[in-house]
Parts: C-alpha cells; structure tokens; sequence
C-alpha cells in the first residue's frame, strides 16, 4: 500500500517537474527583435528601450542603421543584447528588415519600427497565443496616439482569423503594420523575407504569404502603439503608394497564385493623405471608395476627414493613451 503511495506521489513530481520544464523552456525562447532606422535617433532610443523592457521574454535586439549621415553606434550599442548593423548606403526598409533578419539567431522574428511602442507584454502574450493555436506568426490590436501621448484611435485585431487570407487580399488589416508581426524565424526565411523591390507593401505581400501558408495567431487587446506625426513613411502614401500596386499584385499572383484587388485600399491611401495634412484629398479618396464598393467604414472615414478638414475634430476632451504607450521627451 506505502508502496503504490509512494510510486504515485513519485509520478505526480514527475509529471509536475516536465510540466515547469516545458514552461521554463517555452519561457526562454528567444525572440530578435529588428528595428531598422535612417537619422531618427530620438525615435530609435525609444524602440530600443521598448524592446529591451519586454517581460518574461529575452530578446536580442538588432539596429539597422539605414544609412544614417551619423552612425548610431556609439549612442545605441551599450547594451549587450543590442547590435547595431550599418548600412553605409540606404537600402529602404524592407532591405533594412532584410539585414536584420540575416543577423537574427532568435527562433523568433519581431519587427519594429523606430517610432512605434510596444506593451511590456506584448511579446509575451503574443508567444502564448501562437502556442495556443500551434501558429508561425501572431499579431494583435493596436493603439493610435500622438507625439504627446494623446489617444486618437483604437486599432483592434480582426476577429477571424482563419478568413485572414481572403480580407488580405482586399486590403491589408494587419493593425499598424510591421510593428506588429511576431514570426517564426524559419518561416520567414523560407518564404524569402522582405521584397526590397516594394517600398511601401513589402510587409503586407509578407503577410499574405504567410497567411497563406497557415492562420495566424491573434491578440485582441492593444499590443503596440503606432506614433501619428508628420514624418511617419506613410505620409506619401497616395502618391508613390499608388504607383506600387500593379507590382504588389504581380509579385503576390506569382507567389501565391492570388489575385489582389488593388483597387480596394482607399482607407490606407486616404490614412496616407490625412497623416500628411491634406484633409479634404484624403476625404475625397474615401468617398470615392465608399462609393464604389458601397462601403460603410470608408463612408464614415470620409465624414471624419471632412471634420478635421473643417476642425471640427480634436475639440474635445484628449483622452491619454496608457503610460507604456505615450512617447518619451
């Protein structure tokens, strides 16, 4: 009797034992985190404090200095788990994402862009999700805040995950961009990372591919907050934006076999004209969208251009954006 007592017990410690090995090993995967930046330091101290704050997750975080008329090093590699990679010339983004994920030794790839936060959690959460759904790659919601940390809007993840593929193909619904994304290191490599042929949709054909391989995991609550100023890349949106969509399409018919309906990506060339300060144009391509496709979102989108044309937005009471999520100085 003491002996079969025993030999329980003995399994229950067993049994508990693999149970925090499997949690301690999961808890130790290491994920490189890729900034990429061209002379913004103020920005890229921010990102490089954001991801070195992560929690219960250890990171090596790679710098792509893009170019910069300065190099950064001497500002950003005081810290052992930051390396800085130099471009003496500028390779754009996707080449800059390109070097970083070449250096990476993470079984994890999450990108970051200079100007944008993260939730001290967000890799966390976003490794748990992916190990729930047995995922290559997660992403979650996101916030909108200005340079003083004001909140301007909520960006949630979208509910479906499994139908991610077929509303890729219309427009990119990937919360803030790149930002976002967590992936497999190996997944990433072999669908052949980050086309430098596109400048402003190398992330979303990313997406789509990935997508295509296999769902994603999702986070519903806010993960990261996306800084809305003058010089976000997407301010020229609408105009070399729009020249890039015939590309987009033929390197995603040639990589998937899909077709991608570029005339549906109103709301992101209209968020291009808005950021940029043109109101009324950024109204004017909504409407037309809206018109076209009878789409109730870009209708509401172009009322809300028209007000701040107007600046009738705004007036009200500012509402702060969570403390990890306002910028610093």
């Amino acid at each position: 009797m003491r002996r079969a007592q025993r030999k329980r017990t003995s399994f229950r410690r067993q049994r508990r034992n693999v149970r925090r090995l499997v949690v301690d090993t999961w808890d130790m995967t290491l994920v490189t985190v890729v900034i990429p930046t061209r002379d913004r330091l103020q920005y890229a101290h921010a990102a490089v404090a954001t991801a070195l704050a992560q929690e219960e997750v250890p990171v090596q975080v790679i710098v792509v200095d893009d170019g910069s008329s300065e190099p950064v090093v001497p500002a950003l590699a005081d810290d052992p788990r930051v390396r800085v990679v130099r471009h003496e010339t500028s390779r754009g983004v996707a080449g800059a994402r390109n070097a970083g994920i070449d250096a990476a030794t993470g079984e994890w790839i999450a990108f970051l862009d200079d100007d944008d936060l993260w939730h001290p959690r967000k890799l966390r959460d976003q490794l748990d999700a992916a190990a729930r759904a047995d995922a290559d790659w997660v992403f979650g919601g996101a916030l909108v805040v200005d340079d003083a940390g004001a909140e301007i809007a909520h960006m949630p993840a979208p509910d479906d995950a499994a139908g991610l593929l077929d509303a890729l193909l219309v427009e990119n619904p990937v919360p803030a961009g790149a930002s976002n994304v967590l992936a497999r290191a190996t997944v990433v490599r072999e669908l052949g990372r980050f086309d430098e042929d596109l400048a402003h949709f190398a992330d979303w054909l990313l997406w789509i591919r990935l997508a295509a391989r296999g769902a994603p995991a999702v986070v519903t609550h806010p993960v990261l907050a996306y800084v809305h100023h003058g010089a976000n890349m997407h301010a020229d949106a609408a105009i070399s934006g729009r020249a890039e969509l015939p590309l987009l399409a033929a390197r995603v018919l040639a990589a998937t076999g899909l077709v991608v309906d570029t005339g549906g990506m109103e709301t992101w060339m209209a968020y291009g004209e808005h950021v940029s300060g043109r109101n009324w144009s950024a109204a004017g391509v909504a409407a037309r969208g809206a018109l076209r496709r009878r789409s109730l979102p870009l209708a509401r989108q172009a009322v809300g251009m028209v007000g701040h044309g107007l600046g009738l937005r705004g007036r009200g009471r500012r509402v702060m954006a969570p403390e990890w999520a306002r910028p610093k100085g």
